[in-house]
């Protein structure tokens, strides 16, 4: 089996349009950018003594295969295009830009991987050819241009990659590292959860549920945006997931785009009913917006799946009641449920109701912040806004070693204080020291519940 790619989160994003140009491969050159991977987009350049260390063309295929080069710039010769490395390549008659996935596995089923596998570029541009890649990526390229009368000759291209076609072996070894992510995942050992969720979708892209979960392990340590990027292509190969539906709902709701939240969890309702973190990102939501019927409607969706589930019970009591979800007095709870969500359940949601609870909650916070390093406590602090938490946080941040905490701090200081000194305690704390804390300002005497 050819190993996993050093960067296991690089294969592109389905369907992607990738624009690459190619340099000839040519001694006098240096092999510079003559050789591509297409499973992520890479360029490769070819060491100074290639030829010269691999004299026969089986040593110069297998060295090119276990380096992840799936083709290489050859415009003269017999190739006069690309020159495929164990690739499965269809014409350009069979295929256009816009050929279906399903298609394209079918015209490329009766091929078998050949080294070279020739896409000329002799002819009218452009040229588009159906390609399957060694790992399994299977996609449509566009040769748009070869110019000739430079030095070196160079080849513009395009293409995109529409799924994935891995050998079941892979399939097997990549469910496995996702079962055991998973686990990871719910013991709160996040970080290593992420790393076998990213071997998983190296070994194979198109497990969705791998997918999934390296968003969710990304979620929980408070990274939206490379969530983000793991959700979206868990849709791409599966339109319907409501596990990645459900995190790109809790990921918008944290942006402040409510509509888009509930557009992504009603959706992941509608494909999977049983979704309860979809359903109380919904009641929540709702209840937020006093929006008390609808709100209602959900809680009762969320109670015929857990009758005794006591929040959904209280919930919809309240939603009866016109009343809000939240008050001070939850505010221990939902503390704990930061750190200990429910299965399938982001912190997004309870972090939102701490910050709804404003500046009655800050006491509490800033004594909790001093033994609790999640990293939302600080998150909180500064989208609350309060003047009382820039001391403690300047402090939590000369303690903090970890990255993690350590940006977040910042962060909540910089909105505290419209300052900006990064990750840097010690200009912080001179800051404080000459400026933060002038006398009669109340930071520095934090009020006891």
């Amino acid at each position: 089996m050819i190993e996993p790619p050093a960067s296991p989160a690089a294969f592109l994003p389905i369907s992607q349009v990738v624009q690459r140009t190619l340099l000839e491969v040519e001694d006098y050159y240096g092999f510079k950018d003559c050789a591509i991977d297409l499973d992520t987009g890479e360029l490769i350049t070819l060491p100074e003594d290639f030829y010269e260390q691999r004299q026969s063309e089986n040593a110069i295929v297998e060295w090119l295969k276990q380096n992840g080069i799936d083709a290489l710039c050859q415009p003269g010769g017999n190739v006069g295009g690309l020159a495929g490395i164990e690739m499965i390549v269809v014409a350009g008659s069979e295929v256009d830009w816009d050929t279906p996935i399903e298609d394209l596995r079918r015209l490329l089923a009766s091929g078998s991987p050949s080294s070279p596998a020739v896409m000329s570029a002799k002819g009218q541009p452009p040229l588009l050819y159906g390609f399957k890649t060694l790992r399994g990526s299977l996609g449509i390229l566009e040769i748009q241009r070869l110019e000739q009368d430079v030095s070196p000759k160079q080849l513009s291209m395009r293409y995109k990659v529409l799924g994935y076609d891995v050998p079941q072996e892979q399939r097997i070894e990549s469910e496995s590292m996702a079962t055991q992510g998973w686990q990871r995942w719910r013991e709160r050992q996040l970080e290593e959860a992420e790393q076998l969720f990213q071997k998983a979708v190296a070994i194979d892209p198109s497990n969705d549920s791998a997918w999934n979960g390296l968003g969710w392990s990304r979620s929980n340590q408070g990274r939206p945006e490379a969530a983000r990027i793991a959700f979206e292509q868990c849709i791409a190969l599966n339109p319907r997931h409501a596990g990645a539906l459900n995190g790109l709902g809790w990921i918008a709701k944290g942006e402040g785009d409510v509509e888009a939240a509930i557009r992504y969890w009603r959706q992941a309702v509608e494909e999977a009913p049983m979704a309860t973190a979809a359903l109380e990102g919904l009641t929540r939501t709702h209840m937020e917006l006093q929006q008390y019927d609808e709100a209602a409607r959900y809680y009762e969706r969320w109670l015929k799946v857990e009758p005794d589930n006591p929040e959904a019970k209280k919930g919809l009591e309240k939603s009866r009641q016109g009343k809000p979800r939240v008050e001070i007095g939850d505010l221990p709870a939902l503390i704990r449920e930061l750190s200990h969500p429910a299965p399938g359940a982001p912190p997004f949601g309870a972090l939102n109701e701490i910050i709804d609870l404003g500046s009655p909650a800050v006491p509490r916070l800033i004594e909790e912040m001093k033994t609790n390093n999640d990293w939302q406590i600080p998150k909180a602090l500064g989208a609350i806004g309060d003047r009382r938490a820039m001391l403690p946080l300047i402090e939590k941040l000369e303690k903090s070693d970890g990255s993690p905490m350590r940006e977040v701090v910042a962060e909540a200081l910089g909105l505290l204080t419209g300052k900006d000194f990064g990750a840097d305690a010690k200009a912080w704390r001179r800051w404080w020291d000459e400026e933060g804390n002038l006398p009669g300002q109340p930071e520095n005497q934090i009020p006891k519940e």
